[in-house]
């Protein structure tokens, strides 16, 4: 259904919260911040700050979304 049309601007901002509030829970842990932290230098070569992962969160668009589903999912036939 997601690939059909683009999510609505308060679906994606339920699932921008939703995100957010999952990361903040998984941040609040000083082992998984270093175990992120750890990643985001093998992976990105720098790590990411907390305000920096925000940000781009708040920037992910509906289109974008659409765009990604329609890239790794098949809508139904």
């Amino acid at each position: 259904a997601y690939c059909n049309r683009p999510l609505t601007a308060k679906q994606v901002n339920a699932l921008k919260r939703q995100f957010t509030g999952n990361l903040f829970l998984h941040s609040e842990s000083g082992y998984a911040r270093m175990l992120s932290s750890a990643k985001d230098l093998l992976d990105f070569g720098e790590i990411y700050t907390l305000d920096q992962i925000l940000q781009e969160i708040q920037a992910v668009s509906s289109d974008d979304l659409h765009q990604i589903a329609n890239r790794y999912f098949q809508p139904e036939r």
